[in-house]
């Protein structure tokens, strides 16, 4: 219950950020979703070495 509470308060705070056009805030929020979406996506392609045998890198290279 808390945390969907900060939730909605954040996400309000965002939406009236885009509608007063703060840019400053909107950037920093898009260069921070998108961090977290690469890190993400590397830890997920380097997790699967170690959870699919099969699966080989070899000179940068993914053999399968």
């Amino acid at each position: 219950m808390k945390l969907s509470l900060v939730g909605m308060v954040l996400e309000r705070r965002r939406l009236r950020q885009i509608t007063n056009r703060d840019y400053q805030l909107i950037q920093g929020y898009v260069l921070w979703v998108g961090t977290i979406y690469v890190v993400v996506n590397l830890l997920v392609d380097i997790s699967y070495k170690y959870l699919d045998p099969r699966i080989r890198i070899a000179g940068g290279k993914v053999k399968m």
